[in-house]
């Protein structure tokens, strides 16, 4: 572990970040898209659902579609 983060070999984890900022219980759709989008800011260890991505793109909800760790890129 260095810096707070954890660097393995399928996620990076901003343990600080996520230990400062846990998910509220029972959380509401705007709880939980506040949430995630900061969460995408300041933490790699995980994309949005696909469920609530398609959720916030419904309501026209601007989000950085997540990169996946073992893509390829040209």
């Amino acid at each position: 572990m260095m810096d707070g983060k954890y660097t393995g070999t399928t996620m990076n984890i901003n343990v600080s970040w996520h230990l400062e900022h846990p998910m509220p219980q029972n959380p509401t759709f705007d709880q939980k898209v506040e949430w995630h989008l900061e969460h995408q800011k300041n933490c790699a260890c995980r994309p949005i659902s696909k469920k609530l991505a398609d959720e916030m793109a419904a309501k026209g909800i601007k989000f950085e579609p997540a990169q996946l760790l073992n893509e390829v890129k040209p």
